[in-house]
Order: C-alpha cells, then structure tokens, then sequence
C-alpha cells in the first residue's frame, strides 16, 4: 500500500493559503486531497507572504527546498 493508498480523501473547499496549507499537511500524514477553487487565476486581491531561509527549507524539505531555491541551506531567498 502506497503513501496515498489509504481510502482516505479529503476535499479542500478555497485554494488560499489556509487551503493550500491543509493539503500540504495531509499530503504529510499519508491523506490525499483534492483543492477546488473557484477563481480561474491569480488575482490582485489578498496579501503576499514571503517566506525565506529555514523556514521555507523546514516548510517543504531540503530537497523541495533545494531544487526551488538553488540553495543547499536555508540561507538564499526565493
């Protein structure tokens, strides 16, 4: 049995950050998910977070974190 191959599903309703972090941390504990939103694209509305260094590298792996930054340590900025 593989890490999504638990009969478990979950559906997010709203890709915000909020519903992007819960997939993120289901996908973690082995839960698929599925994100609908209801924008068909980016919008000027909201706020911007920009996480950088070991926060991010803790947040997604240092592999993720290697292969979106460049970085092999928390130390550049994305």
């Amino acid at each position: 049995m593989d890490k999504y191959n638990n009969g478990i599903l979950a559906l997010i309703i709203g890709g915000s950050l909020g519903g992007l972090t819960t997939g993120l941390a289901l996908s973690r504990i082995g839960i698929s998910s599925t994100i609908l939103e209801r924008t068909a694209g980016r919008t000027q509305r909201g706020v911007a977070i920009r996480v950088t260094g070991a926060p991010l590298q803790n947040a997604v792996g240092k592999s993720t974190y290697k292969t979106l930054t460049g970085y092999s340590q928390g130390a550049g900025a994305v």
